[in-house]
């Protein structure tokens, strides 16, 4: 795959050239050597960790591992022009070595979302949406126990989930835990949304999931889906992953709880929905704030536009 894209993209004789995976970096740099041109890598995974956490190595030897994988990206985004990586903490090895950078995460577009939240708390709060990857490093098992145990409970929250499933075998698997969880009738299934129809599914909710379990990069990643429920007016629920537990603490009427426990994650849910007014109050200044910090429009896009500027001019 990769060589057929960069063979194709050769024929283009275009100015520059935009990369959007590690796996890219060899031909891309085939590339700038052959046509004296400049190459953005857009990094908007933590590869070292990504890639070392898939290499069948005893555990102490992924840290060197993932060192290694990132020494080299660094190394070639110098030799390739510049850089634009999905977080703050990423920027910095490319900054030490010289390497232009622009810090780019992944930020929904402010026009989608100018006219939310427009729904009062009061008629979405037993409302539960998800609407990332269905896999159990996503927290699968966490999100069926969630409903099974409020069903049993006779709480009044309904789960819809899109079906975003990354294969058949993920889809398989998220049945058998419906079936082992006795298919809890408090969960629904949505067919998959293109992304301009996905506001109008976060306005009618009330709370956004992120359950991350602890794998990979999970610790050290913010889900983009999190900007998107504190715009729309969403309290979010997380998993204890420090990064996107950080993120609500500060950004957002969040729920988490250290154990990840279902029922304590369930308490802390009734507790906002039984104050819908001063919810909506909190929700309504968060989103405000969110659109100023975490559209494209206004936090991204700047900096984007100058990096260009960069290659273009050292080209």
């Amino acid at each position: 795959m990769v060589t057929d894209i960069a063979k194709f993209a050769s024929q283009l004789n275009g100015d520059m050239w935009h990369i959007h995976d590690f796996y890219f970096l060899h031909a891309a740099k085939k590339w700038v050597r052959k046509s004296k041109s400049a190459v953005l890598y857009d990094v908007h995974e933590y590869y070292g960790q990504y890639y070392a956490g898939k290499i069948p190595v005893p555990s102490f030897f992924k840290d060197s591992l993932s060192g290694i994988i990132e020494k080299y990206q660094v190394r070639s985004a110098k030799v390739l022009g510049a850089a634009n990586v999905v977080a703050e903490e990423m920027a910095a090895p490319f900054r030490t070595k010289g390497v232009p950078v622009t810090v780019s995460p992944n930020y929904p577009l402010l026009s989608h979302f100018a006219d939310l939240p427009s729904i009062p708390f009061k008629e979405r709060r037993w409302k539960v949406l998800h609407i990332g990857t269905l896999t159990r490093s996503y927290g699968t098992e966490l999100l069926i126990e969630l409903a099974a145990r409020s069903l049993q409970r006779r709480l009044p929250f309904e789960f819809s989930v899109i079906e975003r499933f990354p294969s058949p075998n993920h889809a398989h698997d998220f049945e058998e835990l419906l079936l082992a969880a006795g298919n809890p009738r408090n969960i629904s299934l949505i067919p998959p949304r293109p992304t301009h129809e996905i506001p109008g599914l976060l306005k009618e909710s009330g709370f956004g999931l992120s359950l991350l379990k602890a794998d990979g990069q999970n610790e050290v990643a913010v889900a983009s889906k999190l900007y998107e429920h504190v715009m729309a007016g969403m309290a979010v629920v997380v998993t204890s992953r420090k990064a996107q537990r950080d993120f609500a603490s500060k950004f957002a009427v969040g729920v988490s709880v250290a154990s990840d426990d279902s029922d304590a994650i369930l308490d802390a849910m009734i507790r906002i929905a039984e104050n819908p007014n001063q919810t909506d109050i909190a929700l309504a200044e968060k989103a405000t704030i969110a659109r100023d910090h975490f559209t494209w429009e206004r936090a991204v896009e700047p900096g984007v536009r100058k990096i260009l500027r960069v290659l273009k001019n050292n080209k």
